[in-house]
């Protein structure tokens, strides 16, 4: 299971949000009392002025969408315009509250905004690109890239400086 971590943002407060593994293990559970885990507990010296901005705001476990009947799975790149917060906001809240919509992620380059879809098959691809994505007003362009098979998941892992 994920343990989800948010950074607040001024821009969006609670868009900055990433599992995390420490690398630590509970070996008390499985009978391996006092062995340790492979990461460190501590926070490092850097860290401790950052850490109280870091708060944990869920745990998830990570379901295969194909278990679920969403065979399909896609990376939309969403330009959106005018580019202005406002309209970047309304975009985040429309696309997160899709229930195609696994991931939305803010990058740059060519795209605005990077959103990971998982439908049924193409048809439901395509009726999501059309009805539902190009239809928000504030998206200019829509490029579909398909992911072939079931993404392969790594959680983040602190690394000591």
């Amino acid at each position: 299971m994920a343990v989800i971590i948010s950074r607040r943002s001024s821009y969006c407060p609670n868009f900055a949000t990433a599992p995390i593994n420490t690398g630590r293990c509970d070996h008390a559970e499985q009978g391996h009392r006092g062995q340790g885990g492979r990461g460190s507990e501590h926070v490092s010296g850097a860290d401790q002025a950052d850490a109280s901005q870091w708060h944990i705001v869920a745990t998830r476990a990570h379901v295969l969408p194909s278990l679920l009947g969403k065979g399909e799975q896609a990376f939309l790149g969403i330009q959106i315009r005018p580019q202005a917060r406002d309209t970047a906001n309304d975009f985040v809240h429309k696309a997160l509250a899709l229930p195609e919509t696994l991931a939305l992620y803010n990058v740059s380059g060519n795209e605005d905004y990077l959103v990971h879809v998982a439908v049924s098959d193409s048809t439901a691809l395509q009726a999501l690109i059309i009805d539902k994505f190009l239809a928000l007003p504030q998206v200019a362009h829509c490029r579909t890239q398909l992911i072939f098979g079931d993404p392969w998941v790594a959680p983040l892992q602190h690394s000591p400086e």
